[in-house]
């Protein structure tokens, strides 16, 4: 995975930061 969609990365990281909370 070396080359990333932009709008890939941007998804991953939404998915993250929902994660995180959700968790929290």
């Amino acid at each position: 995975m070396q080359w990333i969609d932009p709008a890939y990365c941007d998804i991953r990281l939404g998915f993250e930061v929902t994660a995180y909370v959700y968790v929290r």
